[in-house]
């Protein structure tokens, strides 16, 4: 199922990097109403609307590994489905976002944590530093989440 080029892993994670993308787009498109907590303000309740990738890849996992995405999918295969997705839905949207927050000199919500750098270019470096650092807590989160859903099940259902 899987050839040497891994094609094949591509073909089981594609549909959540997409979903993940388009996560990321909405939530980089409710960051330009430039308001604290946008998603709120968007839907007018009193609560807060949890909206990111952060929550949407273990829903993702659980429905991956139902349908059974995973099936035959080894630990070091795992592992890289998981640095797969740590770049794929975190460093690349992130740096778009955290660089387009850099070079509009956004302060509010998520971009409040870094501060403004001057001129171009170390904005646009700022912007990939924060992307990278948060591709590394992607890492860990989607790792966290892989076992727990993936990995973990099924090696359980080996010991019985």
């Amino acid at each position: 199922m899987d050839d040497v080029n891994g094609r094949g892993l591509w073909r089981r994670l594609w549909w959540i990097v997409a979903v993940a993308w388009i996560v990321a787009a909405v939530r980089l498109g409710l960051d330009f109403r430039q308001q604290d907590d946008p998603v709120v303000v968007l839907l007018g309740m009193p609560w807060r609307v949890a909206l990111g990738v952060y929550y949407t890849i273990p829903v993702l996992l659980l429905i991956g590994a139902l349908k059974g995405a995973f099936a035959g999918l080894g630990w070091p295969k795992l592992m890289l489905a998981v640095a797969l997705l740590a770049v794929l839905c975190w460093f690349v949207p992130n740096s778009i976002a955290y660089t387009t927050g850099q070079l509009q000199g956004w302060t509010h919500g998520r971009f409040s944590q870094a501060p403004l750098a001057t001129g171009t270019a170390a904005k646009i470096g700022t912007g990939l530093k924060v992307a990278a650092l948060t591709t590394v807590a992607g890492f860990a989160w989607t790792f966290v989440w892989m076992h727990l859903i993936v990995y973990l099940p099924r090696r359980l259902r080996r010991r019985r």
